[in-house]
């Protein structure tokens, strides 16, 4: 069984779906699921990652040929992590288990309140404003009242405006008043002023006589000599100081991790991933990991010799590979796929089908079960 694992963007954040291919029977009924983190190697459960494996229903599933297809949501998807592997171990009421491992390299996770609880946001449904009460009339008085007389008419009010007439009338006049006593008393004042000024004759002065300005005499100036040119001496040559060449820094070498992640971040092919798994590094568990993702895309778009490398890393007769989960029934099936290439893979499948036979016969379940899958994949052929 082979699975991946694919954004589902038209339902929004937070939701995806496993793919899983070369599933036994995948219209039977009942599909139930668990996930182990190859980073730590614990379940998803719940309440988030816990060490017991426990078993979840998809929100949906499907069957589209031979593929299962789980629908999952925002309660699973918001507990995963990109650039992570897992195994995926499926179950249903009529088969037995089955296994296959997958890695995520993008993750579209649903919002979080401030509360850590996944928001959404309810459709809001349209206001319909409240039909306003007319008052109730007042009731009118019963005429036939007897014994009751009628009310009497309330008494007229006395207007002001009358009063408010005269009280501007008596501004004006006022004003009118003080603004004529200021007029004359200013007349008088300006009359008095012309009369004491004095009466100044008419006489006409005679003009200055004006004597003609003697000739200048141009002053005689002595004759200029010229000055002897100064000519400075020449400044000495300095010599030429040429700068120090830069030292050059070294290249910052990018890890075995961040070089995989950037590369699958592009625009990766078959060929060029597998060719830069053979540059890089190997040490460490980290470096197999970023390994592994870049020959499980490699073989997932078909290269025979990225099929027999993967093959190896769940090669449960070979050593530990990183983080990543043996798996015999896996490493059978790639096997398979590199051998019309790759000569030595046939050799590995028969390595590993002694040592599969050898633990069943210990009482091994895990062996047990991965003979029993290849049995059931070859007769499906």
């Amino acid at each position: 069984m082979k699975a991946a694992f694919e954004n589902t963007i038209e339902r929004g954040r937070g939701y995806a779906r496993l793919r899983l291919s070369e599933v036994a029977h995948p219209s039977s009924s009942g599909w139930r699921f668990s996930l182990c983190r190859g980073s730590d190697m614990t379940f998803l459960g719940r309440s988030g990652w816990q060490n017991a494996e426990d078993f979840t229903e998809p929100e949906t599933y499907t069957a589209d040929g031979d593929d299962l297809i789980l629908h999952i949501g925002p309660d699973v998807v918001n507990k995963l992590d990109t650039n992570e592997n897992y195994r995926i171990t499926l179950q249903c009421d009529s088969q037995s288990s089955q296994t296959a491992t997958f890695a995520i390299t993008t993750l579209n996770r649903a919002l979080m309140d401030t509360q850590g609880h996944i928001s959404s946001v309810p459709a809001q449904k349209p206001v319909v404003p409240a039909p306003q009460q007319q008052p109730a009339p007042d009731p009118a008085p019963d005429d036939a009242s007897p014994g009751v007389p009628p009310p009497l008419p309330a008494a007229p009010q006395k207007s002001r405006l009358p009063m408010i007439l005269a009280a501007l009338l008596v501004l004006a006049i006022l004003g009118g008043g003080a603004l004529a006593y200021w007029f004359m008393t200013k007349k008088n004042r300006a009359t008095e002023v012309v009369a004491q000024a004095p009466v100044q004759s008419e006489e006409k002065p005679e003009p200055a006589k004006t004597e003609p300005p003697e000739p200048v005499k141009p002053e005689e100036q002595p004759e200029a000599k010229p000055e002897p040119t100064k000519v400075d001496p020449p400044e000495p040559v300095k010599p030429e100081v040429k700068p120090e060449p830069a030292k050059a820094e070294p290249p910052v070498r990018l890890s075995t991790r961040e070089q995989a992640n950037k590369y699958l971040g592009a625009n990766p092919t078959a060929q060029g991933a597998r060719e830069l798994a053979a540059t890089l590094q190997q040490s460490s568990a980290e470096d197999q990991d970023a390994l592994y993702r870049l020959w499980y895309f490699a073989a997932d778009a078909g290269d025979g010799a990225a099929c027999l490398q993967l093959a190896r890393t769940v090669d449960p007769a070979l050593p530990a590979w990183g983080s990543i989960i043996k798996n015999g029934a896996e490493a059978w099936s790639l096997y398979a796929k590199a051998a019309p290439q790759h000569p030595d893979a046939a050799a590995a499948m028969h390595a590993l089908k002694q040592w599969m036979e050898k633990e069943a016969a210990q009482g091994n379940k895990d062996a047990e079960g991965w003979i029993r899958k290849i049995a059931e994949d070859a007769a499906k052929k």
